[in-house]
């Protein structure tokens, strides 16, 4: 009679449990096709719960009725006012849940309408969702990757330096909480950078602070137009990680980048 009552519920359960599982694994697979980035931090996780899920599945119909054999015993009558208490809270809801699936199968139409206006609702609001598989953290802090003109001076580059320090921290003195520059390379250069090439790394103060933006797009945007009027300068404004992230990635310090290849110097050159 167990042996059989365990088989029984093992034909109860085996079709929704490996219906369920399919579902997850499949959500989960997309992930394995991440490449850069997003795939060396996610991709493990991936193969980790599907190795996961597979197992399970593959114990739960072997292992676990054959266990079930030897620990499983008849069930013992509960007594006292905890086990009256949880019998009365368990037909309750075998109750309520027996009420729910009647009126669902008396009134299809109401519940196949309420499932379309989910998936609807659900696929209006996937499409306000960001296009970035790992989201742009905001770190607090910019970076501006300043450009000059090839062969200026370490005097020079300092004092540009300078000046944009003070630019900035006279022109946004509610967001800006200190600024510092770094031109060239260091002793131990981890990447080669010339005199006309300069980080200006900026802390920038909590936001309920800002006054000339209330976003940090915004802010970068208005710093933008700011240093646009410098002659002779390109600003490129990213953030500390992410500017890692990108030269790790690609080699370039900026969210977008053009790469050429060829073999003729010249035409690169005249192409770039």
């Amino acid at each position: 009679e167990r042996l059989k009552v365990i088989r029984d519920a093992v034909q109860e359960v085996r079709g929704p449990t490996i219906f369920g599982e399919l579902i997850i694994a499949i959500v989960y697979l997309p992930i394995l096709t991440l490449e850069g980035i997003e795939g060396q931090m996610f991709r493990p996780m991936a193969l980790t719960v599907l190795f996961a899920l597979g197992g399970s599945m593959l114990l739960s119909m072997t292992l676990v009725p054959v266990l079930s054999s030897f620990f499983l015993r008849a069930p013992r009558q509960r007594s006292g006012r905890a086990g009256a208490a949880l019998a009365r809270f368990g037909e309750r809801g075998a109750d309520l849940y027996e009420l729910l699936v009647r009126l669902a199968l008396r009134q299809p139409a109401l519940v196949l309408s309420a499932a379309v206006v989910a998936l609807v609702v659900a696929g209006g609001l996937a499409t306000q969702l960001g296009s970035e598989f790992v989201p742009r953290l905001r770190e607090g802090a910019l970076v501006v990757n300043t450009v000059r003109l090839a062969g200026v001076s370490v005097d020079e580059s300092v004092r540009y330096g300078t000046r944009i320090e003070r630019f900035l921290l006279e022109r946004f003195p509610d967001e800006v909480d200190h600024v510092w520059t770094r031109t060239g390379s260091a002793e131990v250069a981890t990447d080669p950078m010339g005199l006309e090439l300069s980080d200006v790394f900026i802390t920038l103060t909590p936001r309920e602070q800002w006054t000339r933006a209330s976003t940090q797009d915004e802010l970068v945007e208005v710093m933008s137009d700011e240093l646009s009027e410098w002659p002779a300068m390109r600003a490129i404004f990213t953030q500390p990680i992410e500017m890692r992230v990108n030269e790790m990635n690609a080699g370039i310090r900026s969210d977008v980048g053009v790469m050429l290849f060829g073999d003729d110097f010249d035409v690169l050159r005249d192409k770039a």
